[in-house]
């Protein structure tokens, strides 16, 4: 059972809102606040151990609760827990109003119409949940006509439909429920974050389940607050970061593991246990490798502090930007490298024949990886003053078609089509051909990311001033709120729209593509309604044409 400890204390580490340290105080209108309201009225999942879940007394126990009631003493606040049926029966008490806070939940769009949301408190990866004599699983492969359990209302499940329209589904009212429809074989698999996975395997009897794939997404839980009572959203933040680590870690550790069973399968244990020792070495080499740059970072703040004393304040707001770049660039590189890794593994227990969707998906992995590292090395070139961009007379079609190609992939994995709308014959521009495809780039795959499965990407050319030609970039995707529209090109700004398929994103490419395209003499907008639909483009100057 200690892998599976470790693995769950790792999470906790670096679970968002949750950092040691955090000396946060209730400010004199949050005091005031709570002093003019009463009970408040929390609810959860009843059939999702550990998180939350009914005990023999039909108490509702677990995660989630011990946790909340801990906060509740730090917060000065009187809760009273709310019994319901299932989960959907929670949801429909607080949009009822006769609930203010529901634990364990994710945010949504549709959610954020009736809940305010704290910040994410733990992250959890999601992972597929077979029959013992299954083999490994990865997402391709799990849509080959086999059926899934998913509860109605989770998150998780509206996720995986939403990224994978082709899913046969079996519908059912609770993650239990739908362990229980895999394990008597009337459905294939379930999705699962991997700590509720491995507590209702080893504690709820399923002894013929196991944990067969890992999704490529992670789990956020959160509290989310009837929006009338929004301000205790942010006094549930305040209370979190300055909850200590060890407590923590102790209320983490209580639920993790398998006291609770009276006769513990120590072959399925170490079944399990070997399903997920290569996660566990994925993390171990994630935190070396980050610890090993915070370590480098610190030796040059060091020295040029040493050398840069009377520019101190500029070096702090240098330091802060530097860290939040650091954490992008883990965050975003860590999910596909699991992918990438479990993906390498199945590969070898895989008979040729049956490889080349594996092979397909490890390499789409690979292209998107490389995309963010071309990013991270762009924006850092950007920093040290050292981008260099051509300006030359070059064909722009052949860099269109190109950066077109490398997009179908991404494409087709989201039933999305690309239609480019480019006339046969252009004008030379004044320019660098690869400046231009990794703009292009960007803008395609933005497009694809924020669009809806089943929709469509259009790509036009158009001269427009005497001068200049316009490539527009058109996606289908939730539109952009008029007061965020100014951030749009700023490093690292993450708006309010949220990518369609659960992609992560870095904030760091349209501040990319506007650099490289003025650059080149150009410019770059967009045209954006509030509720649908974007498009991105850029004017680059006819060679031998004055720029803007």
């Amino acid at each position: 059972m200690g892998i599976f400890r470790l693995f769950s204390l790792l999470l906790l580490a670096c679970a968002a809102g949750l950092q040691a340290g955090a000396e946060d105080k209730l400010s004199v209108e949050e005091r005031a606040w709570l002093q003019q309201h009463g009970v408040i009225r929390v609810s959860g999942d009843p059939g999702w151990p550990p998180f939350t879940f009914l005990d023999k007394q039909n108490r509702l126990v677990g995660l989630d609760v011990d946790l909340m009631n801990e906060l509740a003493s730090r917060a000065g606040l009187e809760i009273q827990w709310v019994a319901a049926a299932n989960w959907q029966e929670s949801v429909r008490l607080v949009q009822a109003g006769a609930v203010d806070v529901l634990v364990g939940t994710a945010r949504t769009p549709e959610r954020e119409d009736y809940l305010a949301f704290s910040q994410t408190y733990l992250d959890v990866p999601l992972a597929l949940i077979v029959r013992s004599e299954s083999p490994f699983l990865s997402v391709p492969s799990a849509m080959n006509g086999k059926v899934a359990a998913l509860p109605s209302g989770y998150v998780t499940s509206e996720y995986f439909q939403r990224r994978y329209p082709g899913l046969v589904v079996s519908h059912t009212t609770s993650a239990e429920q739908a362990f229980l429809f895999v394990a008597r074989g009337d459905a294939d698999y379930t999705v699962e974050n991997i700590l509720a996975a491995n507590h209702m395997i080893l504690n709820q009897g399923f002894s013929n389940l196991k944990i067969g794939g890992v999704v490529d997404a992670v789990f956020g839980l959160r509290y989310g607050v009837r929006k009338e009572l929004e301000p205790l959203a942010g006094i549930l933040d305040k209370a979190l970061a300055a909850l200590p680590e060890g407590r923590k870690q102790e209320l983490l550790a209580r639920w993790v593991g398998i006291e609770g069973q009276e006769h513990v399968n120590w072959r399925r244990i170490r079944n399990l246990a070997a399903a997920l020792v290569i996660l566990a070495g994925v993390l171990a080499a994630f935190f070396a490798f980050r610890n090993h740059l915070l370590d480098s970072e610190l030796r040059e703040r060091r020295r040029i502090q040493a050398e840069l004393e009377q520019a101190r304040r500029t070096l702090e707001d240098l330091n802060e930007e530097k860290s939040r770049f650091m954490a992008m660039a883990a965050h975003d590189l860590k999910n596909p490298l699991t992918s990438l890794l479990m993906t390498f593994d199945m590969l070898d227990k895989l008979p040729p024949d049956e490889r080349r969707e594996e092979i397909l998906q490890a390499t789409q992995t690979t292209h998107y990886m490389c995309a963010l590292v071309k990013n991270l090395l762009n924006a850092h070139a950007i920093d040290q003053g050292a981008l260099t961009v051509a300006r030359t007379r070059i064909k722009m079609l052949p860099a269109l078609k190109r950066s077109i190609e490398r997009c179908q992939a991404l494409a087709k994995s989201k039933g999305i089509v690309l239609h480019a709308d480019i006339p046969g014959t252009l004008p030379e521009i004044q320019g660098d051909e690869d400046a231009v495809e990794q703009v292009m780039d960007n803008l395609i795959s933005n497009a694809i990311k924020f669009s809806p499965a089943g929709s469509r990407v259009e790509i036009a050319v158009r001269p427009v001033e005497e001068g200049f030609t316009r490539v527009e970039v058109r996606d289908q995707g939730p539109g952009i709120p008029p007061e965020e529209r100014p951030r749009l090109f700023q490093r690292f700004s993450r708006l309010s729209p949220q990518p369609t398929g659960g992609e992560s994103s870095t904030g760091l490419g349209l501040s990319i593509v506007k650099r490289l395209v003025e650059a080149m003499g150009g410019s770059v907008g967009v045209e954006a309604s509030a509720r649908t639909g974007s498009v991105f483009y850029f004017d680059l100057p006819v060679a031998g044409a004055a720029g803007k």
